[in-house]
């Protein structure tokens, strides 16, 4: 078949990959505009565009997926299939252009966590499993026709930055199949259950501050589905406090903090320093805090930090 892939992010690479592997060939990829990443910087590709141009593929860059000429440059390729991973919303003038359709890799058991961020809202509603799917795109996000999923556990301590490197592997894996299925021809396309599906809306700064009016599950949830990106933190005293690692504390520890500090009378969010390590209140118990840092500082783990410095009060007050 004769494909154009369309991404921007790593996620998207071995996707990309595996399609470089293939007997498809590769009429050319498509990807944002080049970006500086730092101050004083030339602007870089993004790394979807750094391994086509590495691979010699022509590369399509665009701001807008609308633009006229963007659109003429794709029509001209007359491609079989679109290939689309981790990129912008196309529209119908876009999606009727190849002959077989576009299809999407998705990062989520479709139809639940439609949107942009479905790792970090399937961690933070504290799933034990997702997976990739692969469907044909519509008119509206992520809704199309499932043409196949591959399903991952989600481990009891992994973040969102854990699962991303996993599930962009996974996807890849997906994308192999639903090539050889729409290649033969031998498939059926399984509409989506409006029922079953929950929105993933993209997440930003404010989302990472974590909650301890809550009970420890979903706290310790929050914190890895938004790690490292956005980032936990947390406000001590008008100080915003990125957190870069909890502890779930053994039931033993928890037990003997219970017992000195009684729920009822310890208000959620505050800090209790025991043997050296530093706690915090939620509505069942307590949560550890390993690893901190304050503005302009370095991470460091709060066992050290309190060596020469105390930490007192009540969080996000």
């Amino acid at each position: 078949m004769k494909i154009v892939f369309m991404g921007s992010p790593d996620f998207a690479l071995p996707s990309l990959q595996r399609i470089l592997d293939s007997d498809h060939e590769l009429l050319a990829v498509v990807s944002g505009e080049d970006k500086r990443r730092g101050r004083a910087k030339s602007p870089t590709p993004t790394p979807v565009k750094a391994l086509a141009l590495e691979q010699g593929i022509p590369v399509i860059t665009t701001s807008s997926t609308h633009d006229p000429n963007f659109i003429e440059s794709l029509t001209k390729l007359n491609a079989d299939l679109f290939v689309v991973v981790a990129f912008k919303v196309l529209p119908p003038s876009v999606l009727e252009l190849p002959k077989i359709g576009s299809i999407n890799v998705h990062a989520s058991l479709l139809p639940k966590y439609r949107g942009a961020a479905p790792i970090h809202w399937a961690i933070a509603q504290g799933e034990e499993e997702t997976g990739c799917t692969i469907f044909f795109l519509d008119t509206k996000v992520d809704t199309g026709a499932i043409l196949c999923s591959h399903k991952t556990p989600i481990g009891a301590t992994e973040t969102t930055g854990d699962l991303y490197h996993r599930l962009k592997h996974i996807g890849a894996e997906a994308l192999c199949e639903a090539l050889a299925m729409i290649e033969s021809g031998d498939y059926d396309l399984q509409p989506q259950d409006e029922r079953l599906a929950t929105p993933a809306p993209k997440v930003f700064k404010q989302d990472g501050q974590l909650d301890f009016n809550q009970y420890l599950s979903t706290l310790y949830n929050r914190f890895r589905a938004m790690t490292p990106v956005p980032g936990a933190w947390v406000s001590l005293d008008g100080v915003a406090i990125k957190i870069h690692s909890v502890v779930v504390p053994s039931k033993e520890i928890s037990m003997e903090l219970l017992q000195k500090y009684p729920i009822s009378s310890t208000e959620p969010g505050q800090l209790i320093t025991e043997n050296g390590q530093l706690y915090s209140a939620c509505l069942d118990g307590f949560i550890r805090v390993h690893m901190l840092q304050f503005p302009s500082k370095n991470i460091v783990k709060t066992s050290d930090y309190l060596r020469s410095n105390r930490l007192e009060g009540v969080l996000n007050t």
